[in-house]
Order: C-alpha cells, then structure tokens, then sequence
C-alpha cells in the first residue's frame, strides 16, 4: 500500500502580507513609545493654560476673552488626546503610569470621567462601528446611521432627508420661526453606504 505525503498548507497571501508588514513596522521602530515627545508636549499645554488663566485675570470684563475662552477649548482638546494615548498605553512603558497620566488629565484638567471613558471606548474598539453595540455611534446630536438621521428635527422645526451624489445623506433641520437670534438653519450629515441610501425615505 503506498502512502503520499500530504501538501504542505499554502501561506495564506494575506496574513503573509500583513505578518511582513507588522515586522517591518516593529523593526523601523515606528511602534516605540515616544514618551519625550509626550513629556514635552505636556510642558507646553501646561505652559499655555497657565498663561490662558492669567490672560483671563488680566482681560476681566472683556469681549477678548472669548478669544481666550477659544484658545482655552484648543488646549483642553490636547489634553484630552494625551489622556486617550495614556488609555492606550502610549506615553508611557508602564501601565499604571499612565492610568494615573490619564486619571489626572481627564478627572482634574478636562472634566471627563476617566473610568467611564475606559469603559466607553473600549466597548468602541470591540464592536466599532457596529450599530446598536459601538457607544460612539449612537444617536445623539450627529447622525450616524440613516434610521436615526430620519428621526432628526431642527430646534422647533422639522427635519428633511436629501440624498447627495457620493452616496451620503444629508440632513437639513430648519429651525422654527422665531424671533431668537440663535435660531439658525443645522445641518446634519449621516454618512451610509452607497448602496442603502436609496432606500433611505424623504421626509419633508
């Protein structure tokens, strides 16, 4: 009785491709913690904030310090992606280190819970974009899927579908007539697939 060895598995091309590119990636160094830069960075928000705090102590009663309030919205922002690469374990080599990177720039600096931060964005990274199970899809003020954007009204208006060329939805909710200064035409746009945004209903 003869026997065959059995062939050997084909390398699958894909998982072929991505493995070399990993170690590419990992050997030019381009995953390696840049925790200088971070350090630095976070030298120089601090230095803007302290100096943000005392324009507005100086300024008082001034319409210039919407200007600062401006710069003050940019600082905080910084600040809160600093906190996120300490979620992700970025600034530094230690976990617990950047916990408390993290803890003390979203709880102290930005006003953000920390630990329910943590909680959201991972349930993000395990199910992104995933309708229903992604948090950071859900209906809120900005529309993400078409069934939400079809329920989407204007303050005190109503709400209108429109379908673009690229395939999008675009949302336009026009405010009721009213005699409020702030009373300004929104528009929303909810980004579907191309294929689906036929069957996206109107609604006037």
């Amino acid at each position: 009785m003869t026997t065959t060895a059995a062939a050997p598995d084909r390398p699958n091309r894909v998982t072929s491709s991505f493995t070399e590119l990993s170690r590419a990636v990992r050997e030019s160094g381009l995953l390696a913690r840049t925790t200088g830069f971070y350090l630095t960075l976070l030298a120089a928000l601090g230095l803007a904030l302290v100096a943000i705090v005392a324009g507005v102590v100086a300024l008082g009663s001034s319409w210039w310090q919407l200007a600062l309030a401006a710069a003050l919205g940019v600082v905080m922002t910084q600040l809160a992606f600093v906190a996120h690469e300490a979620a992700h374990r970025q600034v530094f080599t230690s976990g617990p280190a950047n916990d408390r990177l993290g803890r003390v720039l979203a709880n102290a600096v930005v006003g953000i819970s920390y630990s329910w931060w943590t909680v959201k964005h991972s349930r993000h990274h395990a199910n992104p974009n995933k309708a229903g199970a992604d948090p950071d899809i859900a209906e809120g003020v900005v529309s993400f899927l078409p069934e939400h954007a079809a329920r989407a009204r204007g303050i005190g208006g109503k709400g209108e579908l429109q379908r673009t060329r690229t395939g999008n939805v675009r949302i336009r909710a026009e405010p009721a007539r009213t005699a409020q200064p702030l009373a300004v035409p929104i528009e929303f746009v909810a980004i579907v697939d191309e294929g689906r945004a036929e069957d996206v209903p109107r609604r006037g």
